[in-house]
């Protein structure tokens, strides 16, 4: 989770940077000493009392965004989260999350349906499994972690290798809508 925070907080820090960086192209050593001056310095297992204290997730993204052109959105209400009933600790625990982080960050209620029966058929929805589930899905994954996200109409399919796979894509699905900073995606 640490990591997950601090990248959050560099890539927060590299947006500001993008209007100087265009002016000047910084070295990734000048980068990194920028950064760490910016950057609240953690002691070491300090997400901790994070975690334990709460909360995780920070309210105050653009809830209504609209999405652009070629995005789609995922709506307040009539979504939900499609997670095979046997997914192992790493999956449950990013979907989770991933719950948590649409319901406080932008206001998006997401309940969890047990099962992946008839995902095939399923819309507004993220479906998340690994290929042995999501057949026709994954085939170019090769080992542990690796991951794929698709949108395909208003369903959003992450398909990981193994349960590690499908943890590391929620969360990347998770990043990618707090960089757009509204529940939509291209």
């Amino acid at each position: 989770m640490r990591l997950i925070f601090r990248y959050v907080a560099i890539n927060s820090y590299l947006l500001l940077c993008l209007a100087a960086a265009a002016q000047s192209s910084p070295s990734s050593e000048n980068f990194l000493k920028r950064a760490m001056e910016v950057l609240p310095v953690e002691a070491r297992y300090d997400y901790h009392q994070t975690l334990k204290e709460g909360p995780v997730h920070q309210p105050g993204l653009n809830v209504g965004a609209p999405p652009a052109e070629n995005e789609m959105a995922i709506q307040a209400t009539g979504w939900s989260l499609l997670l095979d009933s046997k997914a192992g600790p790493l999956a449950r625990f990013a979907a989770d999350d991933l719950r948590d982080f649409l319901n406080v960050s932008m206001g998006v209620s997401l309940p969890e349906s047990t099962g992946l029966d008839g995902w095939k058929d399923r819309q507004q929805a993220i479906i998340a499994g690994t290929p042995a589930q999501l057949a026709g899905f994954g085939q170019t994954l090769q080992s542990s972690k690796d991951y794929e996200i698709r949108v395909e109409g208003d369903r959003i399919i992450v398909c990981g290798f193994d349960d590690a796979g499908v943890q590391h894509g929620l969360l990347n699905l998770e990043e990618r809508l707090r960089l757009r900073e509204g529940p939509c995606l291209p």
